[in-house]
């Protein structure tokens, strides 16, 4: 390879091999991250919190998900393939990650714009202290979503009970109470995987069955959509998603039988 330069006001071309190329460009990249905060300890602090949070957010797929048919649900970059609920305002993108807070005036939950059947959910999630989420399955955009599809609880309860409950974190809200606490503190990082298939409802949360029913055998249940939206809620306090993927299992009727 060679460059063009100037030796006592007359050019001249001299070879540069790739790897000086190479660490000439790197240097001078190096050079502008430094300009751009140096006059400012908080801009440089954006500049990190952009690329990690960037990252985190639309994470690969491992090579596991890719065989199994697992695609991008949340694109980390902007809120294509879901709105709002009547309202704009309650969930924005920041810093790579799908961050909902519920305002006054704003609607409190996300819907995905398509209907889904049967499905493989994973997603990562995490709650301030005291917050209270959820994530709506199978659910129409009308009525109490809760009721007429179902809500898999996010809730940081304090105290906290003796044992989970039917509004415990796992649960099939008001329905089905997870098997145990499988939760992690507020602030850190949830695994969350939802089957739904047919009529099998499947939770594991952290890598721990929490959930398995099978939604003809509960009255609360058996008339159900089995094929709906899916929704993410903020009922209060600020809650974060990331790492949004989902696998299609087929497309059933949008009610089992």
């Amino acid at each position: 390879m060679t460059a063009k330069t100037m030796l006592h006001g007359q050019p001249y071309r001299k070879s540069i091999d790739q790897a000086t190329l190479l660490a000439v460009v790197i240097a001078l990249s190096s050079s502008a991250i430094a300009d751009a905060g140096r006059f400012s300890a908080p801009g440089r602090r954006r500049a990190v919190g952009l690329a990690t949070g960037a990252e985190q957010g639309k994470k690969e797929l491992s090579e596991e998900e890719r065989a199994q048919g697992f695609i991008p649900l949340f694109n980390g970059r902007d809120l294509a393939g879901w709105e709002h609920n009547g309202r704009p305002g309650t969930f924005v993108v920041k810093d790579g990650l799908l961050v909902g807070r519920r305002r006054r005036g704003s609607a409190y939950w996300l819907s995905t714009k398509e209907q889904y059947g049967d499905f493989e959910l994973r997603l990562q999630y995490k709650i301030e202290q005291g917050g209270n989420s959820g994530i709506f399955i199978r659910a129409p955009r009308q009525g109490r979503t809760s009721r007429e599809g179902m809500e898999i609880q996010i809730y940081d309860q304090r105290p906290r009970p003796d044992k989970p409950h039917k509004g415990s974190t796992g649960a099939i809200y008001g329905v089905v109470a997870p098997r145990c606490f499988a939760e992690r503190p507020p602030g850190e990082w949830n695994d969350l995987r939802i089957l739904c298939e047919g009529n099998l409802v499947r939770l594991t949360l952290n890598a721990k069955p929490i959930v398995e029913v099978d939604m003809s055998k509960y009255a609360e249940l058996r008339n159900r959509p089995r094929r709906c939206y899916i929704c993410l809620s903020a009922h209060t306090k600020t809650v974060w998603f990331r790492n949004i993927r989902i696998r299609l299992i087929n497309q059933p009727d949008e009610r089992g039988k």
